[in-house]
């Protein structure tokens, strides 16, 4: 419960060891004369599912992907995703405009404006961004750009900057601090 109850659960994911990304399309890839952007093939309708295990972390979806010519990652576009807690349950939902992937531990930018929002119907939390980024080495999660969270208990936050760590039992909120508290 305390999980639905907190802010960004996307960290809860990141785990520090045994992390391993799975990578699937439901169109075969084809590769494609190389762009400024430095990617030589697109897909559409990628996901990549992150597990600990047998266990699923987290999914990361998009309707199209530009990966780079070396293969190492992908930038994304029209994003969603999913959290996931150990007994598989989606604690977490998020989407974001565009965004990049990168396979060297699990590294991912999301940008354009992002929201996340728990699976908690009574007491949602919601964090939107203009972006969020994590890996699985770091262990932590950095929103940044102006950073809006909300609880319908604990009222309202914005900073120019939010770091979590992976378990969520430190939040820091950083740069312009403001808060208004609801009355519960």
């Amino acid at each position: 419960m305390k999980y639905r109850n907190l802010l960004l659960i996307v960290l809860v994911l990141l785990v520090v060891g045994g992390v391993t990304a799975i990578v699937s399309s439901s169109r075969k890839t084809e590769d494609t004369p190389t762009n400024n952007s430095g990617a030589s093939a697109t897909a559409r309708n990628v996901a990549f599912t992150i597990t600990e295990g047998e266990l699923k972390k987290w999914v990361i979806a998009a309707e199209d992907a530009e990966y780079f010519q070396d293969r190492t990652g992908a930038k994304l576009t029209n994003i969603h995703g999913e959290v996931f807690d150990d007994e598989g349950n989606v604690i977490v939902v998020f989407t974001a405009p565009k965004g990049e992937y990168k396979n060297e531990n699990n590294q991912v930018l999301l940008t354009g404006g992002v929201r996340a929002q728990t699976t908690d119907e009574e007491n949602p939390v919601i964090v939107t961004a203009p972006e969020m980024k994590w890996s699985a080495q770091s262990e932590r999660v950095l929103a940044s750009g102006g950073v809006k969270l909300a609880h319908k208990l604990f009222g309202e936050s914005s900073a120019q900057n939010c770091r979590f760590n992976l378990n969520l039992t430190a939040i820091a909120l950083e740069g312009g601090v403001v808060t208004s508290l609801s009355k519960p």
